[in-house]
């Protein structure tokens, strides 16, 4: 005689609680071979998927779970925790707030909502869900934690530190608000105190690849580059394949030469973290001028006033594209932060919206546009000649490139500066335009922004396809 559901789910869920993840999953199968619409099983077996890193799967179980039993708050909000985890914000956003209409007071579900709004830009709408939620739990470090990620997004620096050190008083081995109160001190100049919690933070979990990455960035801030390099070691034994912390510790060790470009992780990273503040910082602190010196060069170059097929490469929260909008038939981003991304849907102006690294992009797409533009975005390459191949495949005949170049006065094509940045020479600019496909229009001298109080010379170039 076969067990009944329920003593399967007992003992099966104890497996669960234990950590014996394959015991748990052949009690939650056995529960479904006979009753396929068990939704207890469905979500628990889904859970188990998850932790297992199977997120496909997963989401399909939670939503046959759903299916069968709808009104059940929990599901719809581990669904959410699933889709996160596949940064798929959106589709997050949408499974925690049918939790939230179930279940008003459901705290984590709000909690986690901030989480699905904040990866998509929308930090002004996060920050009263993480206060409703710790307000709904009082000690609820994760709430505090994540309150504290979104001020800090905004540069409230002292408010965010606040944050996590109240995390940390309800939980003094939270190992993350150790490594963001690090980061949110480091942005301070803070390196003694941002060093003993990034330490902090790996003590409690030696596996915490960002706390080694923030250690290190204070150790070379504070003028410790060997040691910040031994960090950055650390990190990579951790995660050996992630080309991010590889460029990283090139540039600390003097082998960035064996990079033709900043990786599309690190960059990503980078712009994820600097997303919510980019358009007060660059415009209000740095007298941000790229976009429009790359306007007015397109002009002068004799753009048709309006119809024209538009992308914009490296698009960042759209500051670039509401300059080219008025003339633009259509409007297409791309950028490798989904961050970024998001507070450029937040400007409406963009017909199509890709979360993708650029050639990638360019290669795929023939014929397909009558002008791209690309303001401080080839910084992050150094070789150049890819990325021109692929833009001339993508551009219509008679179409026009255009984009700024931090300026290198050397002999060498191009060097990476200290910023992480590449410099060009605009003689090794010239010297790829006829073997892609391009000529050039015009090469103009401009200062592109400040930093650290100096000028940051560039150039202005407009191509036109061959």
């Amino acid at each position: 005689m076969s067990r009944p559901a329920d003593e399967l789910l007992r003992e099966a869920l104890a497996h669960h609680q234990a950590g014996r993840l394959d015991a748990a999953r052949a009690g939650y199968e056995q529960i479904l071979a006979g009753e396929p619409k068990h939704f207890n099983a469905l979500n628990l077996l889904g859970m188990v998927r998850h932790a297992r890193g199977e997120h496909a799967e997963a989401a399909e179980l939670l939503s046959r779970a759903i299916a069968v039993a709808p009104s059940v708050a929990g599901f719809h909000n581990n669904l959410g925790n699933i889709l996160l985890a596949q940064r798929q914000h959106a589709e997050a956003e949408a499974a925690y707030r049918r939790a939230i209409a179930i279940q008003p007071n459901y705290f984590e579900a709000v909690n986690n909502l901030g989480v699905a709004l904040m990866g998509q830009g929308k930090i002004e709408e996060a920050i009263p869900l993480f206060t409703r939620a710790i307000a709904l739990k009082h000690d609820y470090p994760s709430a505090r934690n994540n309150l504290g990620n979104a001020l800090r997004a905004r540069r409230m620096y002292r408010e965010s530190i606040a944050c996590f050190r109240d995390a940390i008083a309800f939980e003094p081995n939270h190992a993350d608000a150790w490594g963001n109160l690090a980061i949110a001190l480091l942005e301070l100049g803070e390196l003694g105190e941002a060093e003993s919690a990034a330490r902090r933070a790996i003590a409690i979990r030696p596996d915490h690849v960002g706390a080694y990455l923030t250690l290190g960035m204070t150790l070379e801030e504070a003028g410790r580059r060997v040691e910040a390099a031994e960090q950055l070691r650390a990190a990579l034994k951790l995660k050996p394949a992630s080309r991010g912390l590889q460029f990283f510790l090139a540039t600390l060790t003097g082998a960035e030469r064996e990079f033709a470009a900043a990786p599309p992780e690190f960059v990503s990273v980078l712009f994820d973290n600097y997303a919510d503040t980019f358009d007060r910082h660059l415009v209000g602190t740095l007298n941000y001028r790229a976009p429009q010196l790359l306007h007015d060069a397109v002009v002068a170059a004799g753009a048709p006033g309006v119809g024209l097929d538009v992308a914009d490469l490296g698009c960042g929260t759209g500051l670039c594209g509401q300059l080219f909008k008025p003339i633009a038939r259509s409007l297409v981003g791309v950028d490798l932060s989904s961050r970024m991304i998001g507070q450029a849907r937040q400007r409406g102006i963009y017909d199509a919206l890709h979360v993708e690294e650029l050639v990638a992009f360019l290669k795929v797409r023939f014929d397909a546009f009558d002008l791209a533009v690309a303001s401080d975005v080839l910084n992050y390459f150094g070789d150049l000649r890819e990325l021109f191949s692929a833009a001339s495949q993508a551009m219509r005949g008679g179409g026009l490139l255009a984009f700024t170049l931090e300026r290198h006065a050397g002999d060498e094509p191009y060097v990476l500066n200290k910023t992480r940045r590449y410099a060009h020479s605009i003689g090794y600019v010239r010297s790829l335009l006829s073997p892609t496909g391009w000529s050039e229009i015009s090469a103009t001298e401009g200062v592109l922004r400040t930093e650290g109080g100096r000028d940051v010379a560039g150039w202005v170039v407009v191509l036109r396809r061959n």
